[in-house]
Formats: structure tokens, C-alpha cells, sequence
């Protein structure tokens, strides 16, 4: 379940993605950095491409994140949680993203929000944010 977003990200959308770019339309990291411009993800930003930056980040937060479920008893309420920030943070700084990955993070924050009602209000937020990012690329 955790390394989901992993093999999500290496089968579907590495290997297959027919757009190269740090961010594809994608509310994320990226974006910023581009300024939504077409940049590839093979090209060298501070000495490495960026689609390394992209793992190395990402490895960076999964780490603190099972380093935090570690810690802690395991419970569903753990376990959820630590998917669900597993999928932010690939969809927030992987590169070749698109705004539909984020639909990743959604399923567990939904399910948090059974458990504790403070996560239901970040699901609705979070659902508007994907929406309307959803819907900025409707043009495209």
C-alpha cells in the first residue's frame, strides 16, 4: 500500500507519460519552479536533472513520513495516514505529474476523515483545490 504511489508513478507514468516536463498542468512543486512553462525533466538544474531533484525530495519526505509511522503504534488511523501523505508528496514533487495524480490522496483522506472529523474539512479543501486544478486545465 505505501510503495503504491512508487509503482503508480514508475509503470504509468514514467515509462508511458508522452509529456516530459517537470509539471504537467499540475498544482505541485513544479509548477512554481516552471512557472508553467514547458520545462523537460531531463534538463540540468543545480548540477542534476530534475527528475533526480524529483526522487531525491520525494525520498527525502517518504523517509520523515515512515520514520514517523515507525514511531508511533500502528493503527488504521497511522497506516491511512501515512499513504495518504506518501501520495502527496510524490504527487508534490516527482516530476512528469499530471493535475489527475493528485485523485491519489483523496481515498485516504476521506477515510481519516471517518476517524477524525478535522480531516474531513481538509478532504473538502483539498477536493476544491483538485477540482479546480482539474478544471484550469479543462483549455489545455
Amino acid at each position: 500500500m505505501i510503495s503504491f504511489p512508487f509503482v503508480t508513478y514508475y509503470q504509468k507514468i514514467l515509462n508511458v507519460s508522452g509529456l516530459p516536463f517537470i509539471s504537467n498542468h499540475a498544482f505541485n512543486f513544479w509548477a512554481v519552479v516552471s512557472q508553467w512553462k514547458d520545462i523537460p525533466d531531463t534538463k540540468i538544474f543545480f548540477g542534476m536533472p530534475y527528475r533526480n531533484w524529483g526522487y531525491l525530495i520525494t525520498s527525502f519526505f517518504i523517509f520523515l513520513i515512515l520514520k514517523r509511522l515507525l514511531r508511533r503504534k500502528f493503527d488504521v488511523y497511522e497506516v491511512f495516514l501515512t499513504a495518504g501523505l506518501g501520495a502527496y508528496a510524490s504527487f508534490l514533487f516527482l516530476t512528469r505529474i499530471h493535475e489527475r495524480h493528485f485523485v491519489q490522496v483523496l481515498p485516504f483522506l476521506m477515510l481519516l476523515g471517518l476517524y477524525n472529523r478535522k480531516y474531513l474539512y481538509l478532504f473538502a479543501l483539498l477536493s476544491f483545490v483538485h477540482f479546480f486544478n482539474l478544471y484550469h486545465n479543462w483549455p489545455v
